[in-house]
Parts: C-alpha cells; sequence; structure tokens
C-alpha cells in the first residue's frame, strides 16, 4: 500500500500539450488543440485510459510528491535544431564507436537523434527533473526522426523514462529507485498464449548499461529503415529479478518477484523480450492492475 511517508521529491516532464493530456478533454473544458472534435477529445481520452495511466495529476502531487511539468514537443524540437553540427556528429561517433554492431548506415540518422538527445537533457537538468515520457511516434511522424535511441541513453544515465505517456511506469520507476538504485527495462506485458508461471516483458526501450557484457547493437527500430530511428539490442543477465506497476488508483503498487529464463532481441517487433517465470502467476491472472487488467499495451518495469 502506499503511504503518507511515501514522498517521493521529485519531478517528472511530459513532453506532450496539457490539452492532449488532460482528462477535461471529456467535459470539453480542455480545447486540445486548435480544431480538435470531440471525437478527437474522446479518442484521447479513451487511450490515456487504455494506458491504464494516472491521469489525476493533483492526487499525483498530493499522494507522492511529484511535480508534473508540460512541455511542447514543438519548442524541444527548436531547441534540437540549436544543437550543433560538430557537438551532434561527435556524439553519433561516440555512439557508433562504442556499439559492437551497427546496422546499416546509422551516422545521419544517430547525429539527428543527438540533437534530441542533446536538447532533451538540457531541458531536465533545467527542470530538475528526475524524468520523462512522451510519444515517440508522434516525434517521428513531425520531424522524421524516431528518438527512442536517445531515451535509451538517457535511461543509462539515471533518468526515468517511460514511452506512450505512461505516467504510472514513470513512476513506478522513481519510487523503485529509492529503494535500488540502477537502470530499469520497461516494457509491454504479455501473458497470454504463454505456459502459465510466465510472463514475458517485451520493448526497443533498454538502458545499455544492463547488458550482461556491458556491450550493445544499434540495430533499426521495428526493422524499418524508413522510420529512420535506431534502438540497441541488449542482453539480459539470467536470474532473479522484479517486477513492478504502481495502480493507477495511487493507492498500491503491484510487485512480483520472478527469474529470467530467456531474453530474445527480435527483429520484426520491439526488440529487446525477457522472459520470466513469476513466483505468483496468479498476480496477473487475478488482473489485479486496476482499472484494466494486464495487456500488451500496459507497462510493467523490471
Amino acid at each position: 500500500m502506499i503511504g503518507p511517508a511515501t514522498k517521493l521529491d521529485s519531478r517528472i516532464v511530459i513532453y506532450a500539450t496539457e490539452g492532449f493530456y488532460s482528462l477535461r478533454l471529456r467535459d470539453g473544458e480542455g480545447d486540445g488543440g486548435e480544431g480538435t472534435s470531440r471525437e478527437e477529445k474522446e479518442r484521447r481520452l479513451k487511450w490515456l485510459r487504455y494506458r491504464n495511466s494516472a491521469t489525476d495529476l493533483d492526487l499525483v502531487k498530493e499522494r507522492l510528491g511529484v511535480d508534473v511539468v508540460f512541455e511542447n514537443v514543438e519548442k524541444l524540437s527548436e531547441e534540437a535544431d540549436h544543437v550543433r553540427e560538430e557537438e551532434a556528429d561527435a556524439i553519433a561517433d561516440r555512439w557508433i564507436e562504442g556499439a559492437v554492431e551497427v546496422e546499416g548506415d546509422a551516422r545521419k540518422v544517430l547525429a539527428a537523434t543527438a540533437r534530441w538527445y542533446v536538447a532533451l537533457k538540457q531541458d531536465l537538468e533545467e527542470k530538475k527533473a528526475a524524468g520523462f515520457t512522451t510519444i515517440c511516434s508522434q516525434i517521428e511522424d513531425r520531424y522524421g526522426c524516431n528518438p527512442c535511441f536517445a531515451f535509451m541513453m538517457l535511461a543509462s544515465e539515471g533518468y526515468g523514462f517511460s514511452c506512450g505517456i505512461d505516467v504510472n511506469a514513470l513512476l513506478t520507476e522513481l519510487m523503485l529507485s529509492e529503494c535500488e538504485g540502477g537502470p530499469m527495462f520497461q516494457g509491454n506485458l504479455m501473458v497470454e498464449n504463454l505456459p502459465r508461471g510466465r510472463v514475458s516483458i517485451h520493448h526497443c526501450m533498454a538502458p545499455f548499461v544492463m547488458d550482461c557484457e556491458g556491450e550493445f547493437n544499434v540495430r533499426h527500430i521495428h526493422s524499418d529503415e524508413k522510420r529512420r530511428g535506431y534502438v540497441s539490442a541488449v542482453r539480459f543477465k539470467k536470474g532473479r529479478v522484479t517486477l513492478a506497476r504502481l495502480d493507477s488508483s495511487l493507492e498500491f503498487i503491484h510487485v512480483s518477484g520472478g527469474r529470467l529464463v530467456d531474453y530474445t532481441n527480435h527483429r520484426d517487433r520491439c526488440i529487446n523480450e525477457a522472459m520470466i517465470e513469476v513466483c505468483r502467476p496468479e498476480d496477473f491472472e487475478e488482473h489485479r492492475i486496476q482499472p484494466l487488467p494486464p495487456s500488451r499495451i500496459v507497462h510493467y518495469v523490471m
């Protein structure tokens, strides 16, 4: 259970407009951007609920002590455009040199990614933020660069990060970091079509410092070069792990022990997948994570 003593004294940044995120869209109070129709507002609200995100940000502040800051992606893009070419190229070269293997001609895309890395890090430092979340596809669609590799590097440096504006998953990371430091893997939970007692977590967002040999490969995201993005493929160390997910009510955090028994670096979907034998499979089968049951879209932290 989450009690009064659970205060994080942290700040997180959501890189999306408040109108996009807010529950007020349901009542027509938030404009959600100029010309946003009621149907579009309902679609966004449904999407947020499907993500099982903590949508009551006042409750987040009251219960966990976390301030939430909204930052428009367009503003961040402008900052990225102003990053010096020499600095971005040097970072891209360092990333490529540090990789064991690189797919394709990655330098141009990684240089663009490095601009986002510099802009993101500077903004997070200025805001004194412990972590952030955004929609990578939104950046990709608007600016032609998927920044997942930048997110991975920032996570390797200790920043909390979650995909898809999943605030619950980000808060879970921050809570766990209070009792156990170090990077965390976060991904979509899968329980269907698996042997009883096993779950899997898969995503491309894996901090390279979690690689059991301290190395990583630079791979096309979703094996589609047209998406102009790269991610890291890491090898997880087999053995004991902890899975966790903060409930959307913010009243309790679901924690389950397990043992990582296998991992796969896929080429046809989110790359890194961890296969885990859980100690209490009934925790997942009884759908304790409310209000929605675990699904492939719900992020768990490992």
